[in-house]
């Protein structure tokens, strides 16, 4: 598999309907809307001080920190950057997904999602992504074997309703779209296509 990295500043998809895959447009997305997970599973005794350390992000007490790629209570573990032994930043993916979510509503739907009244979910930014795409590393991803076994919404290389078509993720703040098969390509979003969303937090976690 080749996966380098092909960013394209293209213009908008819906302008050049029509024109494939090979010239990086995209078709819209008939997908039916997946949120098979509601995102209100216990988690695994989180305590939030809303010490935020002037950094914007949150402070959490749990009983011991988690490892990357574990399932912690509601959540992924993507990353885990130790700041002590008892201290870490931790990026989490929540459990659910939506699959048919338009660059203009992104921010909206994310601004109004809770887990276990946890708010301040954002997606992928464009670093991330780019990320993302090594770690999840194509169609036999272990990140996916991890979250199908424990219930959570897994990760899409094709689009699930037309296999010749590449499942894309918003991800800069609803500004691009990224893929997770092949060559990675990082395209700017249409407006009249749907995309699919996946809920990303950066948290502090502290040792009780």
């Amino acid at each position: 598999e080749n996966k380098g990295d092909n960013t394209s500043n293209e213009e908008d998809e819906d302008k050049n309907e029509g024109e494939g895959e090979g010239n990086g447009q995209e078709e819209e997305d008939d997908d039916n809307n997946q949120n098979d997970g509601n995102g209100q599973d216990d988690g695994d005794n989180q305590d939030n001080d809303n010490d935020d350390n002037n950094d914007g992000i949150e402070t959490f007490y749990v009983n011991e920190i988690p490892s990357e790629f574990d399932i912690f209570g509601p959540f992924f573990v993507w990353k885990s950057e130790e700041i002590s032994s008892t201290e870490a930043l931790v990026t989490v993916i929540a459990k659910m997904q939506w699959s048919e979510v338009l660059a203009g509503d992104a921010l909206a739907t994310l601004e109004g999602f809770s887990v276990d009244d946890i708010t301040g979910w954002r997606m992928f930014t464009e670093e991330e992504a780019r990320e993302f795409f090594v770690d999840f590393d194509g169609g036999e991803s272990e990140i996916n074997n991890i979250l199908y076994e424990n219930g959570f919404n897994i990760f899409y290389s094709q689009d699930i309703k037309d296999n010749e078509k590449a499942a894309r993720y918003l991800c800069n703040d609803a500004q691009s779209t990224f893929n997770l098969y092949g060559s990675l390509r990082i395209i700017k979003a249409g407006q009249k296509t749907e995309y699919y969303l996946r809920p990303v937090k950066t948290m502090r976690f502290k040792v009780k």
